[in-house]
């Protein structure tokens, strides 16, 4: 929830530095927020689905969390320049560490 609530505040900051009107923003944000729940809804109905099916909408969010990490956060990041090395060995560290965990899971 305070993520959700994190993201629709800089997606509303966002969309307001970029021009947009109110209503539009009204618009996104009111789609954005309907977005939780029919994920919930679809979850549930899964839930009881071939692994296959899982399989697939958890590849679905899993490249979708990497490809906006990737390509909007990284990418803004490393464009002002300083303390490269350091960011660059944060995302390392990040990266080794969830790896670790997801070992750790399958014992």
């Amino acid at each position: 929830m305070i993520h959700k609530t994190v993201e629709g505040i800089s997606l509303g900051a966002s969309f307001t530095r970029a021009g947009h009107s109110f209503k539009e923003i009204a618009l996104f944000l009111g789609v954005f927020s309907l977005v939780s729940p029919l994920g919930i809804v679809i979850g549930l109905f899964i839930t009881d689905a071939d692994a296959l099916v899982s399989l697939c909408f958890l590849g679905i969010s899993g490249g979708t969390f990497i490809y906006v990490a990737c390509s909007e956060i990284i990418v803004h990041e490393f464009d002002k320049g300083k303390h490269a090395w350091a960011m660059t060995l944060a995302v390392l560290a990040g990266g080794i560490i969830i790896t670790c965990i997801w070992f750790m899971g399958e014992a």
